[in-house]
């Protein structure tokens, strides 16, 4: 009797150690998954929404589009989703290809150097293709508004130390004909600075010009380019990022894919987005 006692609790010791490592070992799995590229619990926030310019521009160049260290994005890939993840192209917004990029990691390495390397950045991609206000999609409680919504302030719970820097938003071409577009462009604006945890009415929301060559084919692209510029007539703490200036930004071949910047013209978009953040950033000291 005694030496069934003993093999028993033996046998039980066994089995509680052996559920024991096996229990901390996917603790520290899943901790490794999900913190393994966080140096910190603060991170410079960018949200980069709108629809297919925030990252359809041909033409990825793996020297000129790598990434950098400390440069993030919020996954939404799986098995990434809602991790923090290395920014590399094509970001994760819906829809990515692989041979195309957009304007936000231009962005956040002239950021990066600006800031000399003092915080790590996170970029929070939300763009969806041909989205706008006309129908559902980034109105409140639409899926792509309420995604963005939740993604950010996911974030924030998780690491409220972070500053969301600012929300760059490139969005027009879809909503040319919609007679509500003012309306509703600004109603988004105020409604995602109220709906943002982090966000306040003086969080800088860029908003990016259309591809020049598209809008000056028609009259009535070029006065949706009017409404996206006077945002700042408007909307306080709002600016507008020109295609035009310093130079208009064009293609090899104008004709091919008239709506979308390729990758040049995302890169230099993303220089300006930095230039007007700058300026947005100096104005307020």
């Amino acid at each position: 009797m005694k030496f069934k006692v003993v093999c028993g609790i033996f046998l039980l010791s066994v089995v509680v150690c052996f559920f024991y490592n096996c229990t901390a070992n996917t603790t520290s799995t899943n901790d490794k998954l999900d913190n393994s590229l966080v140096k910190d619990s603060a991170y410079d926030v960018f949200v980069v929404a709108g629809q297919s310019n925030t990252y359809w521009g041909k033409g990825y160049d793996s020297i000129k589009d790598k990434g950098a260290e400390g440069i993030y994005q919020l996954g939404r890939l799986a098995p990434n989703d809602l991790k923090i993840i290395p920014a590399k192209e094509p970001l994760q917004h819906f829809n990515p290809h692989a041979d195309r990029i957009g304007f936000a990691l231009t962005f956040a390495k002239l950021y990066q150097v600006y800031i000399q390397k003092k915080n790590d950045i996170l970029i929070i991609p939300c763009g969806m293709d041909n989205t706008g206000f006309d129908g559902e999609g980034w109105h409140k409680k639409d899926f792509l508004y309420d995604n963005a919504v939740d993604r950010v302030n996911y974030v924030f719970k998780k690491y409220p130390k972070s500053t969301l820097k600012a929300i760059l938003w490139h969005q027009g071409e879809k909503d040319v004909n919609y007679k509500n577009y003012q309306r509703d462009l600004d109603t988004f604006i105020v409604q995602l600075r109220r709906d943002i945890t982090a966000a306040n009415k003086n969080t800088p929301f860029i908003l990016g010009g259309m591809v020049p060559y598209w809008t000056e084919l028609k009259p009535q692209r070029k006065h949706q380019q009017e409404i996206i510029k006077e945002t700042t007539k408007r909307i306080p703490a709002t600016a507008f990022v020109s295609s035009y200036l310093p130079y208009k930004i064009q293609k090899p071949d104008n004709n091919q894919d008239t709506v979308h910047f390729n990758a040049d013209g995302q890169r230099e978009m993303g220089k300006r987005y930095f230039e007007v953040y700058k300026s947005m950033v100096k104005a307020n000291k």
